[in-house]
């Protein structure tokens, strides 16, 4: 053989030597950290940015199939989340389709933008590449599309949902409206998308605590059968550490917080001295920084002014029903709400809650019932708006002692009239029932709260005991007996 054959030889060698090491080096699959370091070498891997890569990681992974994610302005959240996973996702699984929807599509556009640039930088194909940044596509099949909240979606369904801050700010958030109708497209359109054994990331700073997060996790902890629990696994960073972690249904998971109490999320970058200037307005404070929606002490009933009991007085002098009822039941609208009251002395016990969205038929049937159970319970207290005063003409031939209650004053007003009584430890509350964390915070973030309804049904009943005590003294005791 020639020797310039040889050496023609010996390239042709050489070369299908390097085609095979550069195909085993791509089939060597990334992880999410290294697929950020690749694509952003500059990328600055804080603590709180390496627990979040690990948790993403799981999803890419299919062990996690719904992920919320709390953390404060300006922590990186949206750049790891929406910016860099979509595309390590499609990296991942080429062939599946990736959403991602924000409080406005020019935002959600510019994720996509970036997920597709960072797609291309490890060698990812896209379909007739023509630059578009709302619908794209891979050349396995899969794809990209990006949407604002509330607006339409295209035909394509989704592996990976990501919906990352629903709100644009607290005119949105407090603006119940929006609230209402990010929930009703959340129903219809975007949960609607999801292929079968997909996944949904919702990223958030905690404006209001009836956002879409809060609102999510309120499902998990309902009875109906038709929905049952999606098992959310919650990444809450909040600014500065604290003693007690945030409450969250039995059916969702809490990621563990590394910190002490006091320390920063990311002193690199907002130091305690830095923070301390966030913290002049306690309530956007306690919702943006520490992702706490309602001050941690509310402004009428603070949460230590609550007292326990186990087992009740045997014997009360009265017991009564006080009830709060909605409109109509919808996903969004208000609880109905029927406590039973009993007071023995000038101490008072919520004995029994009943509390859910219903109609006004579920409504007579859960007044019935509730009498049923407590046949003592002689008064029955309906305020007389939205569906009380139907119930009222309904039941009143089948309950004795259906009373409308006309409430006298605003909200805060009856409020202001009952905290004394928490404060000075005369209002016990069941140990031992599920709904008394939930009662506890309604109370606690009062009257900026997105539900008021269990606060209303108390005010009512102690406001009416006490009437009834000064107009006729103590009722004769109750004859029930506790064991």
């Amino acid at each position: 053989m020639a020797l310039s054959s040889l050496k023609q030889w010996h390239e042709v060698e050489q070369w299908a030597l390097a085609k095979k090491r550069q195909a085993e080096a791509s089939d060597k699959v990334l992880t999410f950290r290294e697929f950020v370091c690749q694509v952003m070498p500059s990328y600055q891997w804080y603590r709180h940015c390496e627990v979040l890569a690990d948790i993403l990681q799981e999803v890419a992974d299919g062990k996690r199939h719904r992920l919320m994610i709390f953390m404060p302005p300006r922590h990186g959240k949206s750049q790891l989340t929406s910016r860099l996973f979509p595309a390590y996702y499609l990296y991942r699984h080429p062939e599946r389709f990736v959403g991602i929807s924000s409080y406005a599509a020019d935002l959600a556009h510019g994720f996509s933008r970036i997920c597709r640039e960072n797609y291309r930088k490890v060698g990812g194909q896209i379909k007739n590449d023509s630059g578009q940044i709302k619908h794209w596509e891979t050349v396995s099949g899969g794809g990209l599309w990006a949407a604002g909240v509330g607006g339409p979606i295209t035909g394509k369904g989704y592996h990976l949902g990501l919906i990352d801050d629903p709100l644009k700010n607290h005119a949105e958030a407090f603006s119940e409206t929006i609230r209402r109708g990010q929930k009703e497209w959340y129903e219809s359109t975007f949960a609607t998308r999801e292929e079968p054994g997909g996944a949904q990331i919702v990223i958030l700073t905690r404006w209001h605590e009836d956002d879409l997060a809060g609102w999510l996790l309120g499902r998990e902890v309902g009875d109906d059968e038709e929905s049952p629990p999606e098992h959310w696994h919650v990444v809450n960073l909040p600014a500065i550490a604290e003693d007690e972690a945030i409450k969250i249904p039995d059916t969702c998971t809490l990621e563990p917080d590394w910190r002490q109490p006091g320390q920063p999320l990311c002193p690199e970058r907002y130091s305690l001295s830095r923070l301390a200037k966030f913290r002049k307005n306690p309530y956007f404070w306690a919702a943006l920084f520490q992702q706490r929606p309602s001050p941690l002490e509310g402004d009428y009933f603070k949460r230590d002014w609550w007292q326990f009991y186990q087992q009740p007085p045997a014997k009360f002098d009265r017991v009564i029903i006080s009830g709060d009822c909605a409109f109509k039941e919808t996903s969004s609208s208000d609880f109905v709400v029927l406590q039973v009251w009993g007071v023995v002395g000038g101490l008072y016990y919520l004995l029994d809650q009943v509390r859910g969205r219903m109609d006004i038929n579920a409504t007579l049937t859960a007044v019935q019932a509730l009498s049923a159970k407590w046949p003592q319970a002689r008064a029955k207290l309906i305020e007389d708006k939205a569906n009380g005063p139907a119930v009222i003409d309904l039941l009143k031939r089948k309950l004795p002692g259906m009373i409308p209650v006309n409430p006298e004053g605003g909200k805060v007003a009856r409020a202001v009239a009952v905290s004394p009584y928490v404060q000075s430890g005369n209002v016990f509350l069941p140990e031992s029932a599920r709904w008394v964390l939930d009662f506890i915070e309604e109370f606690a973030a009062f009257p900026n709260g997105s539900h008021d309804d269990q606060v209303d049904a108390m005010t009512q009943a102690i406001n009416w005991l006490e009437t009834e005590a000064r107009s006729h003294g103590p009722a004769q005791k109750s004859g029930r007996r506790f064991a």
